[in-house]
């Protein structure tokens, strides 16, 4: 059995612990070999953008400890919108979007090839129900981020 532990978004009522360098803090202090991490690429980057961290150095620290990935793609902006159903959150590129790849600024490709992907890994795409339209696109998009990063983990 396996535990792992997610990297939230940015929530005021959550503390800062949460964020990925915190995870890794925790995990490091755990040390144990059935704990480990969830990295949430889209709430990585809302968390790199809401405290003015660098996105890329977060997934490193918390790269040693990933045993489970989740990607999305968004624009890294805190929920700003407050209607019913959050219909505008696209358009103004905020919230917790699980939009297919590309769709936002998460440079997925280049933050997959810092997380060293062992045995057992698993690699999830989160995509929100009403992107359901687009899962032609999005499994084509992703098929290809796959083939980027089994190049970036070829040796050589």
């Amino acid at each position: 059995m396996l535990l792992a532990v997610e990297n939230l978004p940015p929530v005021s009522s959550i503390p800062e612990t949460h964020d990925a360098w915190g995870l890794a803090e925790q995990l490091a202090r755990v040390a144990h070999g059935a704990v480990g991490a969830t990295l949430d690429l889209g709430h990585a980057a809302m968390m790199a953008r809401a405290r003015q961290q660098d996105l890329a150095a977060s997934v490193r620290a918390l790269a040693p400890f990933v045993v489970h990935v989740h990607l999305q793609d968004q624009f890294g902006r805190e929920d700003s919108i407050r209607a019913p159903g959050h219909g505008e959150a696209l358009a103004f590129g905020t919230g917790d979007l699980h939009a297919p790849p590309g769709w936002g600024d998460v440079p997925l490709a280049d933050l997959l090839a810092l997380i060293p992907v062992r045995p057992g890994t698993v690699l999830v795409f989160e995509l929100a129900a009403k992107y359901r339209r687009f899962i032609p696109e999005t499994v084509a998009a992703l098929k290809d981020l796959a083939t980027r990063r089994a190049e970036v983990a070829q040796p050589g």
